[in-house]
């Protein structure tokens, strides 16, 4: 029976490999998948903001689309502390962004869900220890 030949491990460095930037820092980075070094760009190297957010008078700008999605968590309203951002109800927000996002409104949705279900019982938790339950 052969043998299967283990193939070296691709390295995809950083297109900015050894260059300096603006700030004068040389870029050391490297990376097994091509899809991460494409990512590094557009966070690190990359002053392009284009996924913006349409909640009015927040003016938030992102270099990706993913990290736009994890902002609109935070101007849903989720009781307790306020935070620096603007807080809409999730039905506000689904009405601000429209139809085309309405599978990205349903995740919110399911994460709130979550998100509170975990406040409840850190809540009866701390009854319970306190005696109060």
């Amino acid at each position: 029976m052969g043998t299967i030949a283990q193939s070296e491990p691709r390295i995809y460095p950083c297109p900015m490999y050894g260059e300096k930037d603006a700030q004068g820092r040389t870029c050391k980075q490297r990376f097994k998948r091509p899809e991460h070094s494409r990512r590094h760009v557009l966070t690190v190297h990359s002053t392009a903001r284009p996924h913006a957010c349409k909640v009015p008078h927040c003016g938030g700008a992102f270099s990706r689309r993913d990290n736009l999605r994890d902002h609109y968590f935070t101007h849903v309203e989720k009781g307790g502390r306020e935070g620096k951002n603007h807080k809409i109800s999730l039905e506000d927000l689904k009405e601000i962004l429209g139809q085309k996002e309405r599978k990205l409104v349903a995740r919110l949705g399911v994460r709130l869900a979550k998100e509170k279900g975990r406040k409840g019982r850190a809540r009866r938790a701390r009854f319970v220890e306190r005696g109060l339950a």
